[in-house]
């Protein structure tokens, strides 16, 4: 199970190592009896203590009835594996069946926490949108616009690789409001019921919908946007441009969804004490088909003057210049970040639209809070997990989008940092150039011309370059360059990233 609860099987070894260890000296120092009962006592703390850093991220406190059932239900497992007294085949098939019952109970009552937490927070953005309404000025805040569509359907996790994994779902909306909550709230307009924790939300009336998104964009420490296409986003972003406000806004890129390939580290952002009763992910429910929304959003855009990225499976985060161009862009990436409120801080204070803050506590308080980074590939390496292939599969995914967006000198830079750190072999930078063919063609499949420049441009970098080179399949490459069909045809183009197949 190590692989599944940590992630790597390298991982897993190393904590049940230290956790022998510990218990030997335990024994050692206080005796067999004594040292069952303080590893009760530390699990007991350890368990209050994750259930106070959930409750701190998630901006609810926990209530009385919330941390006796986790206090109980940690102590029924622990007494139950630990000190109780039977033959230990009895103790590993009941402590389970005592303690799921009272985790469930536990985790039905913290999230009724975070729903309470989630109505005082809605309440307070319709008091403030009701001041900006009337014309006063009101504490900083930032406003958050998007399709309504995409409520609940932006996932900030890769589904697990083993199908005996339960897949959980959380939402991109749910983590940026979790990073900037402590800072000012992060006001939305739409309804109330679609999301347990998100955005704090403003209900207005059909009729004045408008009105409280202009008067909102003005006062706004800044606009999150994401501008996928509907009749209402589109005149959000269609008003901003008139305004000359798109300088404060911050576009984002959603994460296409994936598969966790084998051997990287999944990250698992908690959203319940206990791992006992799920919130499950369905596809039919929490994935939108992000190509076509994509290229329409580009099309519809460019008629406003603006010229957006193409997308990439990475995501983006990035902002327009005056002139319609972008100006500034970094990679998404939350599915591989250990820190992501940590990085999306970080993130929008290198795009200029806040200065840098302090960022949110460390989980469980143990780790001192990061320094800001001094480069981009400092920052995608700092919030990315400390095993070497998921920081090689998560540079690679940044080196697929910075090709992607035309800048193909910090994407060689990420591909020679990425096969440096998978050595030998560089496993998922290799399976990219590989790929890059079936990239291309997959590109102009769906007709994604400037994506498939892009490609081709860093494709003539790789071939010119003697490391690289050995990787790629240099007739299908020269092929593609060329301007002719890749020999193996085209790849599916929802799977064929190879973030989803490596």
């Amino acid at each position: 199970m190590a692989s599944n609860v940590y992630g790597n099987w390298r991982v897993g070894c190393l904590f049940a190592t230290g956790a022998v260890v510990w218990f030997l000296l335990l024994v050692r120092t206080f005796g067999w009896d004594l040292a069952f009962r303080v590893n009760v006592v530390l699990y007991i703390l350890l368990e209050l203590r994750k259930l106070r850093w959930m409750a701190h991220q998630s901006g609810t406190r926990a209530g009385a009835f919330t941390i006796v059932t986790a206090l109980v239900a940690a102590l029924v497992f622990a007494w139950s594996m630990l000190v109780w007294d039977v033959r230990w085949w009895i103790r590993w098939l009941l402590a389970p069946c005592l303690a799921a019952p009272l985790y469930s109970m536990a985790n039905a009552s913290y999230r009724a926490d975070v729903r309470r937490a989630q109505q005082l927070r809605d309440a307070h953005a319709a008091r403030l949108t009701e001041r900006v309404l009337a014309g006063e000025r009101v504490e900083p805040f930032i406003l958050y616009l998007r399709p309504f569509v995409t409520a609940n359907r932006l996932p900030a996790v890769a589904q697990p690789q083993d199908h005996t994994e339960v897949q959980v779902h959380l939402d991109l909306e749910t983590l940026f409001a979790r990073a900037f909550r402590a800072t000012m709230p992060v006001i939305a307009l739409g309804p109330v019921g679609d999301m347990m924790e998100r955005t704090a939300r403003s209900v207005v009336s059909d009729d004045k919908w408008r009105e409280a998104v202009q008067a909102l964009s003005r006062q706004a420490e800044f606009i999150t946007m994401v501008p996928l296409p509907s009749q209402g986003t589109m005149w959000e972003l269609e008003w901003v441009k008139q305004q000359d406000l798109v300088g404060k806004v911050l576009f984002v890129m959603p994460e296409t969804p994936y598969q966790t390939p084998r051997g990287v580290v999944p990250v698992r952002h908690a959203d319940r004490p206990f791992d006992s009763g799920v919130w499950l992910s369905n596809a039919a429910l929490h994935e939108i088909d992000l190509t076509t929304a994509w290229l329409e959003a580009e099309r519809a855009t460019r008629g406003l003057g603006l010229e957006f990225p193409p997308l990439a499976s990475v995501g983006a985060l990035y902002t327009i210049a005056p002139t319609g161009t972008v100006k500034g862009i970094i990679p998404l990436g939350l599915t591989t970040s250990r820190l992501p409120l940590h990085y999306l801080h970080a993130s929008v204070a290198r795009l200029g639209l806040l200065p840098a803050p302090a960022a949110p506590t460390s989980p469980l308080g143990l780790l001192p809070t990061p320094a800001a980074p001094t480069s981009l590939i400092e920052a995608l390496e700092k919030f990315t997990t400390y095993d070497a292939r998921t920081r090689d599969f998560a540079l690679t995914r940044a080196a697929d989008g910075f090709a992607a967006w035309g800048d193909v000198t910090v994407a060689m830079t990420l591909i020679h940092r990425a096969l440096e750190i998978g050595r030998p072999g560089g496993r998922f930078v290799t399976y990219f150039i590989e790929q890059l063919p079936h990239l291309i063609d997959q590109r102009v499949a769906t007709g994604d011309a400037r994506a498939a420049s892009n490609y081709r441009v860093l494709a003539r970098l790789v071939l010119a370059d003697s490391e690289l080179a050995k990787w790629a399949s240099i007739g299908e490459l020269s092929r593609r360059l060329a301007g002719g069909p890749s020999s193996t045809g085209l790849t599916n183009t929802r799977n064929s990233s190879f973030t989803a197949t490596a």
